[in-house]
């Protein structure tokens, strides 16, 4: 699910004026008030007592605006943010903020993917809308414990993201450290032992050995990337796309280099100019009707190679990947986000990546999801009744492992950050910040959190065969997690298989046992991770957190069998 960014804006209600409002002194907005929908007026303000989560809380005064008399001698009709029954028919409440979107108006799911703050069908409160697939908005309040506060427009609990462009905020390391005396910091095994291998080198990406990935990779730490602007005659502009596009391509740099600690630096080659395509844009058959899932379609083919023709790049071969955009009021009916590899020739390489976004995408939205699959093949990971058909708790053995990722990590669908172990394999995370156990007995390590920039020691691994292992990072609700409720914090324990041909499949969370039939509180994941003195025993190994803090997780790992 994607949600999109809301700002903070004071929300006013408007209010009618009632013949019984008295003179008193001014309430504070945000005190607590006796009755729902009361009203006092003081110093040519009205304040009305409103639902806040589960408390009733003064709004800020509305200045009290005379109303011109109306010549007839009918009575006027006044604006009430709350309609009350009446043989009479009255006019309905007016959307206040007419950018908002409404309960149950028409929406596409394809440009409206993006959930946001807008109005309850009668505007008497903000809510979470969701795009259903048949096309109309949906109070998610309705399904999930989300709180809107009605005074700011901010979304306080119930979902990770409320404002996206938080998430690429730089978490700094904690200046405390463990007391933890005896850390193994030598004696480890080579890390190459922990480069774990998938068993079928031709098929999905999961594991160090991938045989497809110097052909496919498309996206490094110095990769450029080109955008075509495309205009056509049903869809024209005079604009600048480096400007249109301007706040899209500084948050996919700001997230890369803070996902990868400094280390990528993505470029952007933009024109100045959209290139003039030579039929219609509706006639390549790339808008919302025509559009299939991620199936790539004959329209998009098409589409690139005129893209590619028309701006006649002079130098294809240092091109990783292509970001195709159009002019800014493109409607969807011409045009949607896709994304796929295309067999076009174009200098050296014999295949062409390329992306697609539209003015609705936010980065955060699509560009740290997708576009990694584009560019670094990743699969996603499955771990809810969304995909598997079963429930997320769902047990494997007795271990307190589970099914899944239970939404851990971005390619598992959550916005948040990426799991460590896809940091590494997708070339986020140096060698150096790996610690590969060599475990023989008993040994002690301390992990820094995952989501803190430009730290070393982020990710434990223990390989258990050629093609498995377990892997352990320590959890912070700082950085790009910052969203995490903070009882989410501790050391996230999980299993590798990369035996497992399944879409999806080969990561699965273990979960401490006293928690195993705890339920996942959609959209954020479970409560997985271990906290100071809990401990899971998988494969013949006991891994114990024994000491936590904002510097991060210290695990002992004792061998047991």
């Amino acid at each position: 699910m994607r949600i999109k960014s809301t700002l903070v804006a004071v929300v006013v209600f408007l209010s009618s004026f009632l013949a019984y409002a008295v003179e008193a002194a001014a309430p504070k907005p945000g005190t607590s008030c006796a009755k729902l929908n009361q009203k006092t007026t003081s110093a040519g303000y009205t304040y009305t007592c409103m639902k806040l989560g589960k408390k009733l809380v003064w709004s800020k005064g509305v200045k009290v605006v005379t109303p011109t008399p109306n010549p007839t001698t009918s009575p006027t009709p006044t604006i009430s943010p709350i309609p009350s029954p009446s043989p009479t028919p009255s006019p309905s409440v007016k959307q206040i903020d007419p950018t908002k979107s409404v309960e149950g108006a028409p929406c596409s799911p394809i440009s409206d993917s993006e959930d946001r703050v807008g109005y309850s069908k009668d505007f008497k409160q903000l809510v979470l809308l969701h795009c259903l697939v048949e096309g109309r908005f949906f109070d998610f309040g309705k399904q999930y414990p989300i709180v809107v506060n009605q005074l700011t427009g901010e979304v306080e609990s119930g979902i990770l993201y409320s404002n996206a462009a938080l998430h690429n905020q730089i978490a700094v390391e904690s200046t405390t450290s463990p007391n933890t005396l005896k850390l193994t910091e030598s004696s480890n095994l080579s890390i190459e032992n922990c480069k774990i291998s998938q068993s079928d080198i031709n098929g999905l990406h999961k594991g160090f050995n991938w045989q497809d990935y110097a052909n496919f990779k498309a996206l490094g730490p110095n990769t450029t990337i080109q955008v075509l602007p495309l205009q056509a005659t049903d869809s024209l502009s005079n604009s600048d796309p480096s400007q249109d596009y301007k706040s899209f391509i500084d948050e996919v740099i700001a997230f890369t280099k803070n996902l990868s600690d400094g280390q990528w630096n993505l470029k952007f080659s933009v024109p100045h100019s959209y290139f003039m395509l030579p039929n219609s844009l509706e006639s390549y058959k790339v808008g919302l009707a025509d559009y299939n899932s991620d199936l790539r379609t004959p329209g998009q083919e098409n589409l690139v190679r005129a893209g590619l023709a028309v701006a006649n790049l002079p130098s294809p071969d240092s091109i990783g990947m292509y970001l195709i955009v159009t002019p800014l009021d493109t409607p969807d009916k011409l045009f949607v986000r896709f994304s796929n590899t295309f067999s076009i020739q174009i200098g050296s390489h014999s295949h062409v990546k390329a992306f697609a976004v539209t003015k609705n995408d936010p980065a955060w939205g699509t560009i740290h999801h997708d576009f990694f699959h584009l560019g670094l093949t990743i699969p996603d990971h499955y771990g809810d009744e969304i995909y598997n058909g079963k429930d997320s708790t769902q047990l494997i053995g007795n271990s307190g492992e589970i099914l899944g990722t239970d939404r851990w990590g971005n390619l598992s669908g959550t916005k948040m950050d990426w799991l460590a172990w896809d940091k590494w394999l997708g070339g986020f995370l140096q060698d150096t910040q790996v610690i590969c156990a060599n475990i023989k007995q008993s040994s002690t390590f301390w992990i820094k959190p995952s989501s803190v920039y430009s730290v070393n020691s982020k990710l434990l691994v223990i390989p258990t065969g050629l093609n498995t292992g377990i892997a352990v990072e320590s959890i912070r609700n700082v950085g790009l997690n910052s969203f995490l409720p903070k009882n989410f914090n501790g050391a996230l324990v999980y299993s590798l298989d990369l035996t497992n041909p399944i879409y999806g499949a080969g990561i699965n969370v273990i979960r401490p046992i006293s928690r195993i039939a705890d339920k996942s509180p959609f959209p954020l994941p479970g409560d997985d991770t271990l906290k100071q003195g809990g401990s899971i025993i998988f494969k013949g190994y006991r891994i114990e957190v024994i000491e936590a803090g904002d510097f991060g997780d210290v695990i002992r790992v004792e061998k047991i069998s």
